[in-house]
């Protein structure tokens, strides 16, 4: 079984997505911010969980990464609707590739009043 947040996390670093991630233990606390997939899965990693955000061109997704699942790591709950969400159901959770873009799933939301 592929393991669901690392396989997010290597899609979204290939589209040039940053990663923020905070601390459960102490609240508002950013344990990483840049756009390396393997840092951004590790810091997740130590904490056994974490509260994500990840972001490209001002646009902005959170997700929960949630790893006291193992083996089967998951993705808790993420904002509804966009890339994340998409990229979840078209890769069956990180089981197979997706090639769903970034921007494809935010143009959308652009330019609305």
């Amino acid at each position: 079984m592929r393991n669901t947040i690392n396989q997010l996390f290597k899609a979204a670093e290939k589209q040039g997505i940053n990663f923020k991630i905070y601390s459960m233990e102490e609240e508002g606390f950013v344990i990483y911010n840049g756009a390396s997939a393997k840092k951004a899965y590790d810091a997740t990693r130590e904490e056994g969980g974490a509260q994500c955000y990840l972001s490209k061109d001002g646009d902005q997704e959170w997700v929960f990464a949630l790893h006291w699942n193992d083996p089967d790591e998951s993705v808790s709950d993420c904002t509804y609707g966009k890339w994340i969400d998409k990229w979840c159901t078209d890769s069956d959770f990180g089981q197979t590739d997706s090639d769903i873009k970034w921007e494809a799933c935010h143009e959308a939301y652009t330019d609305e009043a």
